[in-house]
């Protein structure tokens, strides 16, 4: 690969050629005798072992810029942007039709996501106990035990669907939960909670370290407060939806591509980013 890119270099005379790397196990690339400048990418969902960690950091080393999606991965590395993946912003702000499999006949909270023990099951049949006027509904396969929530009247497992129609159940259910119980929040996570407000609907939420900005526009679980008075607080946080949805649009996959174009382009021209320009990321 390095004697191809070689002869493509003396082929095409690049002026500014530029490598994006996404394996961690092609350090050598970087041994080109050409002048190149390079962005490796770090993702979460590719290179979860700390081997490969240990490799991506001997990669990010010799780049002249490194993304990852994980923020603690290279708190250290000044060259290191952390970079999340987007969310098709247009697909859950648009209106869509309701699904046809729940009545809203009272207030309904849902889940769309794997069931998994990343879940707090204990939380979740706790307000489901406490709210027995509410319908709790999870969306998604099953990969755990369901435990007490089983055996709860108001709770109803609808199984898997399509991601097509994820937009349609968070758009109409009444609150959006949020109950991982992890102490870190993954990519994924935050994924799901973006989709979450690009739909509008209010979101209860766990106590986690998020976002500044999530703080504006979702019901975080207070100290010792029940994840049922989550809940209910959540019902009534019609008026946020604005919020919800622009802090959601920042996170769509054309502002990535728009933020991660500019980018490049001060990369390729040997610019440095000012402190506005380091502020998108």
């Amino acid at each position: 690969m390095t004697a191809r890119l070689e002869q493509l270099n003396s082929q095409y005379r690049f002026k500014q050629p530029l490598i994006f790397y996404t394996q961690p196990e092609l350090p050598y690339l970087s041994q080109l005798t050409v002048s190149t400048k390079s962005i490796y990418f770090h993702s979460w969902h590719r290179h979860k072992k700390s081997s490969s960690l240990a490799s991506a950091s001997n990669l990010a080393t010799k780049c002249k810029l490194t993304f990852s999606d994980i923020s603690d991965v290279y708190a250290k590395e000044l060259s290191t942007i952390v970079f999340t993946s987007g969310i098709d912003y247009p697909s859950f702000s648009t209106p869509q039709k309701h699904p046809g499999n729940f009545k809203n006949t009272q207030p309904v909270a849902g889940y769309f996501g794997e069931f998994t023990q990343r879940l707090n099951i204990e939380l979740l049949a706790q307000a489901a106990t406490a709210l027995p006027n509410w319908q709790f509904l999870f969306v998604g396969r099953i990969k755990c035990k369901k435990g007490v929530l089983e055996e709860l009247p108001n709770v109803e497992f609808l199984g898997e669907k399509s991601d097509s129609c994820a937009a349609g159940y968070l758009q109409n259910w009444d609150v959006s939960l949020f109950p991982v119980a992890t102490d870190a929040i993954e990519p994924d996570d935050l994924i799901l909670l973006q989709e979450y407000m690009a739909s509008g609907t209010p979101v209860a939420a766990v106590q986690k370290d998020y976002p500044d900005s999530y703080h504006q526009c979702i019901c975080i679980q207070g100290n010792k407060e029940p994840f049922s008075q989550t809940l209910q607080r959540a019902l009534s946080d019609t008026s946020r939806k604005d919020i919800r949805q622009e802090i959601a649009r920042l996170e769509s996959y054309q502002n990535k591509a728009a933020q991660l174009n500019k980018l490049i382009h001060h990369l390729t021209a040997d610019q440095p980013l000012n402190s506005q320009q380091e502020s998108l990321f």
